[in-house]
């Protein structure tokens, strides 16, 4: 196959792998969000009850880069 012919393809691999990168950061801007959301809900909770002793697991935020 002669590079001019494989030009084409190279446009279209890149696009491919533009559009996957712009998904994965939605995922990932979409579960940082939901992240402080269960952090507030849980810290909410937490402030209108006495505290049990027990384990109660927060989840941090993460910023994950690709």
């Amino acid at each position: 196959m002669q590079i001019s012919a494989l030009v084409p393809e190279i446009f279209k691999f890149e696009k491919c792998v533009k559009y996957a990168n712009e998904m994965s950061d939605d995922v990932i801007r979409s579960t940082q969000y939901y992240i402080k959301y269960v952090n507030r809900a849980i810290l909410a909770n937490l402030q209108h009850r006495p505290l049990k002793l027990g384990r109660v697991i927060v989840l941090q935020e993460t910023h994950l880069r690709l």
